[in-house]
């Protein structure tokens, strides 16, 4: 193994907490490369600690710089992206060239909802374009 990063990401804000989940997203585009899940739950958006979650896809050259999908929490500490995971195929879609598209999950463990600080994950389905910009569904 080598000692130098083959791919890098910075968060490029104090205090983000970038890193503080991150996990292989399967393939969600169908294209045979594995994906990049990237969580920073204090990631300040358009509130305070909102969090974030960042996709970055594979390809035959290894990640792209840049991110395909930024997932934020929708409120002032929500702490999204305190936990991400690839959900495997959840909904069993599969690419034109029948490979399973796969699915990713994104916690956000101080989300309100209908009680305080009650979490919410969300799960985003993948597609041959990938992923859409909301989750496919929130529980």
């Amino acid at each position: 193994m080598s000692t130098s990063p083959s791919w890098s990401f910075a968060g490029g804000q104090a205090e983000a907490r970038l890193g503080t989940a991150a996990a292989t997203a399967g393939d969600i585009n169908g294209d045979g490369f594995a994906e990049v899940i990237v969580g920073a739950d204090a990631f300040n958006s358009e509130r305070t600690d909102e969090g974030a979650a960042w996709l970055f896809l594979g390809s035959a050259t290894g990640l792209e710089e840049n991110p395909h999908l930024i997932a934020f929490g929708g409120q002032s500490t929500a702490w999204s992206g305190w936990a991400v995971a690839g959900a495997g195929n959840v909904n069993g879609d599969m690419s034109m060239s029948q490979h399973p598209i796969d699915d990713i999950v994104v916690g956000t463990y101080g989300y309100d909802g209908t009680n305080f600080d009650a979490g919410r994950d969300r799960v985003y389905h993948g597609s041959a374009t990938g992923l859409p910009t909301a989750s496919d569904c929130a529980k």
